[in-house]
């Protein structure tokens, strides 16, 4: 596997369990990206520990992330720091953009299709192909044959690209004419149940920030902040804005991300403040 398909793989490695590096990854997403894209350890070390992970841990995840290519280590004068790879921050642009401002495709749009065939010498890559597809948030229509709103066309070209996978890939925009009802390709090629009960689980996350009320400090703020962040970023990759026609007519999809929204705004402020009150 090439240097560019292990750091894919890591960046886009599922998160079940919150851990150093996936709080890493949220400041550098949510926050080092808009200071300018550098922070010293010692200050992102500490903002670490507000999140409850220990100064050794942190120590630890950044030298495996340094190690990964996801980081560098770059000092300011006398000050050591970390920045994003050019090919994280490549990433983390487009994770960003559908994290934060993703909405569902329209009914009209087109899909865009992708199919792979992989030599037998190589054959492993077919598993590295459909699981990058998968991350983007790709349907499977058969074994290789992958479908998804053509919205997300520009974006699954760069991860590609960055993968080195291109080889084996084409990518078809496509218009479905025939035969099967298109809500029954979409329960076929997704598995809305999953998605559905993802977005639920949010909403319960976030009727629990509700209940507690608006932080009155800013640290408290700067935490819920990055939690509420990490509870949301997976649910865009696995429902990639599959239209609402397809779908449930309950399909919880706008009000999470209505919620999502609406949460985050109230508590970028204080967060904000927080962090600059500490990386500054």
């Amino acid at each position: 596997m090439s240097s560019n398909q292990n750091l894919a793989a890591s960046l886009r490695a599922p998160r079940t369990e919150s851990g150093p590096r996936d709080y890493i990854l949220d400041l550098f997403g949510s926050f080092v990206r808009d200071y300018g894209g550098w922070v010293a350890v010692a200050d992102l070390l500490a903002l670490l520990q507000s999140l409850g992970v220990a100064e050794t841990s942190g120590r630890s995840a950044l030298s495996r992330m340094k190690r990964q290519g996801e980081i560098d280590a770059v000092s300011r004068g006398s000050v050591r720091g970390y920045s994003l790879t050019d090919t994280s921050e490549q990433w983390f642009a487009d994770g960003t953009e559908r994290i934060m401002k993703g909405a569902p495709a329209r009914p009209d749009d087109l899909w865009v299709l992708a199919t792979f065939t992989v030599p037998e010498d190589v054959r492993k890559l077919r598993y590295q192909i459909r699981t990058r597809l998968g991350d983007l948030g790709f349907g499977q229509i058969s074994g290789g044959l992958m479908i998804a709103p053509a919205a997300i066309l520009d974006e699954t070209v760069r991860a590609l690209e960055r993968a080195d996978l291109t080889e084996y890939v084409d990518l078809w925009q496509s218009q479905h004419i025939g035969f099967m009802a298109m809500e029954d390709v979409v329960a076929s090629a997704w598995d809305l149940p999953m998605i559905e009960a993802e977005y639920r689980e949010y909403l319960d996350h976030a009727a629990s920030l509700d209940a507690n009320g608006t932080p009155d400090d800013d640290e408290t703020a700067f935490v819920t902040y990055v939690q509420h962040i990490h509870a949301w970023r997976e649910l865009p990759f696995i429902d990639p804005g599959i239209p609402a026609c397809y779908v449930p007519d309950d399909w919880p999809a706008a009000e999470a991300r209505t919620t999502f929204a609406r949460i985050s705004t109230e508590l970028r402020a204080g967060a904000w403040r927080y962090f600059v009150g500490v990386a500054s």
